[in-house]
């Protein structure tokens, strides 16, 4: 109990928990969000790219296969 008659809020043991705890300035939190996210954004990015490029060479290798085959039956 303190002067006032009451309980404290909080007893000595969690005083000395709470005084320990480590705090992240938020300058740190954001380098260390910031330096984990672009990494794998531009990874997945480049993943995609490279799935679109293949499908861009597939259709041009399918849409020249098949005006060959348009100008043959004409022929």
């Amino acid at each position: 109990m303190n002067l006032t008659g009451s309980r404290p809020a909080c007893s000595g043991i969690e005083r000395i928990a709470m005084a320990e705890t480590t705090k992240l300035s938020v300058e740190k939190a954001l380098k260390k969000i910031r330096s984990a996210d672009p990494e794998s954004k531009d990874e997945r990015r480049n993943a995609e790219m490279e799935a679109l490029e293949e499908d861009i060479k597939r259709m041009r290798a399918q849409r020249l296969r098949l005006e060959r085959r348009q100008r043959q039956t004409r022929s």
